[in-house]
């Protein structure tokens, strides 16, 4: 995966969705200048003048340091390089890397076509190019060329955001569009071309009066900046308005085009550039596969034109599915201009969850362009809203590695027009009005070219006769050919003879994957057979890891060596082609080497010799487990109740630690608990259960959470072990708490607290009453929840255990707050906040309490302030790394920047929250997003939009049963209603939020306060939506 460089907004540099720190300001503002002539060599004197204002003696050492510093921070990336030359220093990076680049990028596939001829592609590109933007480019750096940079950048940010406008305009969004433009234009109010689409989108919503009155604000406007009326265009629309004329052009780049009927365009852009396509790149070797790609083809080519094409293609592993079906899409690729779009279902990847329906609707409808907050909760109306969305629409799915019918049938659209391409290892023939074809292995012919390709046609121009030998021992398996023609390419003191030599000889022939007397494990066999003595060893000890992958302290463990030796051997195995890595440090295996290595330890390895190195690979994940998780808990990890392995050194541990990345490691650990159970090695099952529980908390629970909890209570209960058994089923009720399920959350806790009493451990009875209270909490139940947070308090103080008052103390802040307490919420605030920072002052510790004044602040309208301790709390969380707190101060942002009337900042916060909350499953924060955006488009005069997201927002929270949401989704509705004149719903809606609220929760008053206002009982402001009531 490529290092992606975002300078729309402030400088990040991702690998893998995980942020690389550059140091300094200095190197940042270097990588800055390097990114923005990215390819280009840039000068030393250029530099410096760019660096410095007065320039030091030193100058050309210090830039020297800092791409020194620059370099190495980025070394070991793929695809990226810097190089120096006596001109000057060079960044070579594709452009597709760097944001800013493909924002232009997708800014010209626009410009360069007729976008009234196009217009679904050319909406689609221009939202896709402004979600690229997170705030000013390279915020907080400056130079000369750079704030030039930012300034045109922004010119054509204003650009994009008005043709996205129009187009949406001449594509029918009336109503939908009048937010944008109104916030347009209150920016750029002496932009006339705002102005002519602003009057014509309330026109055509059938606003005339209000399209009027934007006319006479800018005649006023205009005459008191300029002294000028307003121009031909604007008085001309004003005229047509006044006539009631239907035909009126929408004003695109500076010209009045004609509105066009919907399904009326052109897929002129999707001719040159395909719309949406998600396809993976055909292969540069592909060969052969004529006879089966040509039954395909005639298979599309004669469908009914009534009905789904759907293309099945089955067959072993190995055997090319994949890399058939993205082929015969590019080969069909111009004839469904409406998007191309391609989705592992994992049905048969190995550590890994088959996807649901409903994940894999999730990630087609993003795809497809369904914004996050509207992709609604349940199954079914993601397949409605899928079908619907495809409904008319040219598009080829491409289903890949497919479970069975039941996880494929969701996901076809319900119309013509549509090609789908699934691939499975299993025959799907209960899938009606589907063509299906079977891979074998390649003809002889056919086996030769793929061979040549691979390995080079060059060096194999000569030896046709030892290249038929190959092919032969290779079984004609695209796999086992890939194999062996990849260890002959890296190999160019090889003669082809040389690799038959290699080949032939196999006394023993695997099991797995035969195809007519031939398989897979000949090749891999092969392969082992010429590996070093230790390589051997580590190949066929891997083979009994339970997990997805491996790194080399778990090679370390399994073949009882050091961790220098494992790393060694590691990568010897990698350059043999026989384990795979895609992260610096991490390896695994193709599921057919897996199973070869697996069959080659069974062969030669005894029972008690495999027993023992298995339960050296749980050991040292216990202690692994260990070393990662105690720096995050709240209470004392017992210690492991395992073997430390050798290699595992306080040398070792410190490395690893500081290295992170335990979440590549988290599935290993279930597995391989899954693993210890099912030998009955149940301490070691319940330990790796129990060592891991502040990093389930970390990530709220999420995944395979529960499967974990669910293997370490009833490991707990065979070993008799009652406080493990307590400290799993907190975490299972933990589990419970963040996905709804709130009873048998109560069922679990209920028993872990009985269970942590009756063993005497007061701290972990202490750290269970605190989630007692964050269960009432999620309830609303206020008075509860306080009460629970005051017995653990009572607990932590005399324990004197800072880490769990300084929690406690904030979550009894929150309760207070909730309970309109704000004074006293501020006090237990503070003091979290001051302990935190008598200890570790770290970001997980201090942001979470700031959220919660900042969030105090807020209720009191003091906007401005708490605006800025959100923004401190989103930069600080985006600095530390921690998630959580990253979408707290986004949905923070999006709330003030609603009351502070910045309606475009709002939603933009509100979509990063939500994409954040749903992607660690922060339940509350999705919700509270949700509502954040639906307020925001409330606020902008868009209540239709605002109507659809309060949907979701209310589906989403009676799903997780969060009844303050609930309320607040009836306000939603309440406003609209009001706004729209329909005072009998919008009272109705009040009485269900006032009825829905939690006994006592201070948010009662606002809908209180419209209620008592109907009858004008009382003159003020509403804190959600704005509304003014003077006094009767």
């Amino acid at each position: 995966m490529a290092v992606e460089f975002l300078a729309l907004g402030p400088l990040e540099v991702r690998h893998a969705g995980q942020a690389i720190a550059i140091n300094g300001m200095r190197q940042q503002k270097l990588l800055a200048l390097l990114l923005l002539n990215v390819n280009s060599t840039v000068s030393v004197d250029w530099l410096v003048d760019e660096l410095w204002e007065a320039p030091p003696k030193s100058v050309r050492q210090q830039i020297h340091n800092a791409v020194a510093g620059v370099r190495r921070t980025l070394s070991g990336y793929p695809g990226l390089q810097i190089s120096t030359s006596p001109a000057g220093y060079l960044l070579e990076a594709e452009r597709s890397a760097i944001d800013l680049h493909v924002f232009s990028d997708r800014i010209k596939n626009v410009e360069r076509i007729d976008p009234m001829g196009c217009l679904d592609n050319s909406v689609a590109e221009l939202r896709e190019a402004l979600a690229l933007w997170r705030g000013r480019v390279l915020l907080g750096i400056t130079s000369p060329a750079i704030d030039a940079i930012a300034t045109n950048m922004e010119e054509r940010r204003l650009v994009a955001r008005e043709r996205l406008a129009a187009l949406r305009l001449a594509s029918g969004e009336f109503a939908t569009v009048v937010g944008e433009l109104r916030e347009m234009v209150s920016q750029y109010p002496l932009r006339e071309s705002l102005r002519y689409n602003l009057m014509l989108a309330l026109y055509k919503a059938g606003w005339q009066a209000d399209a009027l009155e934007v006319f006479d604000h800018a005649r006023r406007e205009l005459a008191e900046e300029l002294g000028a009326d307003p121009g031909p265009q604007l008085r001309a629309l004003h005229a047509d308005i006044l006539q009631g004329a239907r035909d009126i052009g929408v004003l695109v780049n500076g010209e009045i085009r004609t509105l066009e009927a919907p399904g009326t365009h052109s897929s002129a852009l999707a001719a040159e550039r395909p719309a949406q396509c998600y396809l993976p790149n055909d292969t540069r070797d592909f060969f052969g596969r004529s006879d089966e790609l040509t039954d395909l083809l005639a298979d599309i080519e004669v469908s009914s034109p009534t009905a789904l094409s759907i293309s099945a293609i089955g067959g072993m592993g190995g055997v090319g599915k994949t890399a058939l079906a993205v082929h015969l899409a590019h080969r069909v690729l111009a004839d469904y201009p409406d998007g191309q779009f391609f989705i592992d279902l994992h049905g048969f990847t190995l550590g890994v969850e088959p996807l649901t329906p409903a994940e894999a609707l999730d990630s087609l409808l993003r795809d497809s362009g369904v914004a996050g907050e509207l992709v609604p909760p349940a199954l079914e109306g993601r397949v409605a809203r899928w079908r619907a969305h495809m409904a008319g629409k040219r598009a080829i799915v491409v289903l890949d590695n497919a479970v069975n019918v039941e996880q494929v049938r969701p996901l076809l659209p319900g119309t013509a027009g549509i090609l789908v391409v699934i691939t499975s290892r299993r025959k799907l023939a209960a899938l009606e009005g589907m063509t299906s074809i079977d891979l074998d292995v390649l003809p002889h012919s056919d086996a030769i070219e793929v061979f040549r390709l691979v390995a080079g046609k060059r060096r194999t121009e000569a030896e046709a006769e030892a290249i038929s030998n190959v092919v032969r021992l290779c079984g004609r398996l695209p796999l086992a050919l890939r194999i062996a023609g990849s260890r002959f390419r890296e190999r160019p003191a090889w003669t082809v003879a040389d690799l038959v030599i290699r080949l032939e000889g196999q006394a023993r022939r695997g099991k797995f994957l035969e195809v007519e007397g031939c398989s897979v494990a000949d090749v891999l066999r092969v392969s082992y057979r010429y590996l070093r003595p230790l390589g051997k060893r580590v190949f066929r000890m891997l083979g009994l890891h339970p997990g997805a992958d491996f790194d080399k302290y778990a090679a370390a463990a399994l073949a009882g060596i050091s961790a220098e030796e494992a790393e060694e051997t590691l990568e010897a195995l990698l350059d043999d082609n026989l384990v795979r890595q895609d992260v610096p440090g991490r390896y695994y295996f193709h599921d057919l080497v897996r199973d070869c290595a697996h069959e080659l330890c069974v062969d030669v390895d005894s029972r008690e010799d495999r027993d023992l190195a298995q339960r050296a690979l749980l050991d040292y994940y216990v202690h692994a487990a260990f070393a990662h998780c105690e720096p995050l808990s709240r209470i004392e990890l017992g210690m492991p109740q395992a073997e430390r392995p050798a290699f595992w050194t306080d040398a070792e541990v410190q490395a690893s630690t500081s290295a992170g990345g335990f979440e590549y490691e988290f599935g290993n650990i279930v597995s391989s608990a899954q693993f210890a159970a099912e030998r009955n090695w149940h301490r070691t099952a319940w330990q790796l259960a129990c060592m891991v529980q502040p990093y389930l908390r970390s990530r709220n629970y999420d995944g395979n959470s529960r499967k974990l909890c669910e293997l370490g209570v009833a490991s707990a209960r065979s070993d008799g072990s009652e406080l493990a058994e307590s400290i799993c089923l907190q975490g299972l009720a933990a589990v419970h708490r963040e996905r709804g399920s709130t009873a048998e959350a109560h069922q679990h806790l209920n028993r872990a607290l009985r269970l942590s009493r009756a063993s005497g451990d007061e701290a972990v009875h202490m750290e269970q009453l605190t989630n007692l209270g964050a269960l009432f909490s999620n309830e609303d139940r206020l008075q509860a929840s306080l009460d629970a947070y005051l017995a653990a308090e009572e607990k932590a103080a005399q324990l004197k255990n800072i880490d769990m008052l300084r929690t406690i103390r904030n979550n009894l802040g929150v309760a207070c707050r909730d309970l309109g307490r704000f004074d006293e919420a501020l006090d237990y605030l503070h003091a979290a906040l001051e302990l935190e920072r008598s200890r570790t002052n770290s970001i997980r510790g201090t942001a979470v309490p700031l959220w919660n004044i900042a969030s105090i602040a807020h209720f009191r309208r003091e906007h401005h302030k708490a605006d800025e301790l959100f923004s401190r709390v989103y930069e600080d969380s985006v600095r530390g790394g921690f998630s959580h707190g990253e979408a707290l101060g986004l949905v923070g942002m999006s709330a003030t920047r609603r009351s502070l009337g910045k309606v475009e900042d709002s939603i933009d916060f509100g979509r990063q929250a939500l994409a954040l909350a749903r992607r660690f499953a922060f339940r509350r924060v999705e919700c509270e997003a949700l509502s954040t955006i639906g307020e925001a488009w409330f606020s902008s005069g868009a209540t239709a939009s605002s109507s659809e997201v309060f949907d979701q927002a209310m589906s989403y929270s009676r799903e997780y049963s969060f009844s303050r949401f609930i309320a607040r989704a009836f306000e939603g509705f309440a406003h609209i209603a009001y706004a729209r004149g329909d005072m009998a719903t919008a009272e109705r809606h009040w009485r269900d939020a006032l009825d829905t609220y939690p006994a006592n929760m201070h948010e009662r008053a606002y809908a209180r306060f419209h209620l008592d206002s109907l009858g004008r009982a009382e003159a003020g402001d509403c804190f959600r939506c704005g509304f003014h009531y003077d006094a009767a």
